[in-house]
């Protein structure tokens, strides 16, 4: 299906971070379609699925490194 930037797995709890920078991620409507049905994929299987542009990771790595952390540590 696909390979995430980042895997993290806490107990059976599972999570998936996508970085979709244009470079690698072309945004157009059809990659949109793509990573939704992925998303919608990996979450009947029981996976959470954080996805964020190139520019959060360059302009909010505070914002995610707090979203990531936050889910770590809840299990």
């Amino acid at each position: 299906m696909t390979i995430p930037d980042f895997y993290i797995q806490k107990g059976s709890n599972k999570l998936c971070i996508y970085t979709d920078g244009h470079t690698y991620h072309e945004r157009t409507e059809d990659q949109a379609k793509r990573d939704r049905n992925i998303d919608r994929k990996l979450q009947d299987l029981g996976f959470t699925v954080l996805r964020y542009t190139g520019k959060e990771v360059n302009e909010s790595m505070e914002h995610i490194i707090k979203e990531i952390k936050k889910w770590i540590n809840k299990w």
